[in-house]
């Protein structure tokens, strides 16, 4: 028989996936299932995404969205109207944010809910390309600082840096 007309359940679709793809799918459902009652908009939007996202593993698994089209959701279901700056600072980042829901994208814009390792993979090179850069400026800003100080100003001495610090393998 035949593909069926109409995708089942994202619960039914879970239940045949495996490795990343399961972890993937179960993450994006706890979201959904934790923000879905919410009266916060920008909530709801998130929760709008997320669904359409896990719609799109059953309808072509390994097409990204592209930001219009989420956008163009979120406007015809909430009439929220992001730009594009808007929808990935306070759509898809607060997603990526909520502690193990992936999101992959695309250089092209879009989006999907990884499958692979691959796609998980792809979307980390695409976030490495953009983080190394700046914080290679970081690093010669701070050097340039301590140099013109006499090592006496450390810009990244303070208490929100301490990631930072431990990346450039300082106290």
């Amino acid at each position: 028989m035949g593909r069926a007309l109409f995708p089942g359940s994202h619960e039914e679709y879970l239940s045949q996936a495996s490795g990343i793809a399961q972890w993937s799918i179960q993450a994006a459902l706890d979201y959904i299932r934790e923000h879905a009652g919410t009266n916060v908009t920008e909530e709801l939007n998130r929760v709008i995404v997320t669904d359409r996202l896990l719609l799109q593993l059953q309808l072509e698994p390994k097409k990204y969205l592209g930001t219009a089209v989420l956008r163009k959701l979120i406007r015809d279901t909430s009439g929220d109207d992001y730009s594009d700056p808007q929808f990935r600072a306070q759509v898809i980042a607060p997603l990526r944010d909520a502690g193990g829901l992936l999101i992959s994208s695309s250089a092209r814009g879009g989006y999907k809910i990884p499958l692979t390792l691959e796609e998980v993979l792809s979307y980390s090179l695409h976030t490495v390309q953009m983080v190394y850069p700046m914080l290679g400026r970081l690093e010669k800003c701070r050097n340039a600082v301590l140099e013109a100080t006499g090592g006496q100003c450390d810009i990244l001495e303070q208490p929100e840096y301490e990631k930072i610090r431990a990346y450039f393998g300082t106290r």
